[in-house]
């Protein structure tokens, strides 16, 4: 019930701020040390982040590898839809998602819907910003196979995950926010 609210919670935060902020409070102190309260805490880290920007920007992958399985594409991965995704070929030793925008803007924040919970999602990767590290992630931990991952306010028109190891046979990726 409580991965339902969030879930709900989430989808009203552009439309209902106040209210799904407060609904998302509720079920973080209900659910304190449980994947519910975990989930609700990442919905709220989000709500303070802002708008996601990743729709606005360009998504290819220049690793040259093809799409595997029911992949949709580059695009799926920032289209904002949970029903499509981007994958690639299963088992390579490297896979890389580059989001371009038109023009460089700030952020400081990613989020990541993997395929399934700890199955098919990144699990070490770098996430860069016009070229340079802004943060390395180590046995990326989701929670309800969603995770959220600041680093320190950017400015660039490129960020890209390198991503070098996934849970499953590749790091497949449903959605891909960037705040």
């Amino acid at each position: 019930a409580g991965a339902a609210a969030v879930a709900i919670a989430r989808s009203l935060l552009s439309s209902h701020n106040k209210e799904a902020v407060a609904a998302l409070q509720k079920v973080a102190e209900a659910a304190k040390g449980k994947d519910a309260g975990r989930l609700a805490q990442d919905a709220l880290a989000l709500a303070s982040l802002g708008a996601n920007i990743a729709p606005q920007g360009k998504a290819s992958s220049p690793d040259g590898l093809d799409s595997d399985g029911g992949a949709s594409g580059d695009q799926a991965a920032i289209d904002g839809n949970p029903e499509t995704y981007w994958d690639e070929a299963d088992g390579k030793p490297l896979y890389r998602l580059v989001v371009t925008f038109p023009q460089p803007r700030r952020f400081n924040a990613i989020s990541i819907l993997g395929y399934v919970q700890h199955s098919y999602a990144p699990k070490d990767f770098d996430i860069l910003a016009d070229g340079k590290v802004v943060r390395e992630v180590r046995n990326a931990q989701y929670a309800n196979n969603f995770l959220v991952l600041t680093f320190p306010e950017t400015t660039a028109k490129v960020l890209e995950l390198k991503i070098t190891g996934y849970y499953g046979n590749s790091p497949a990726i449903r959605d891909l926010g960037v705040y």
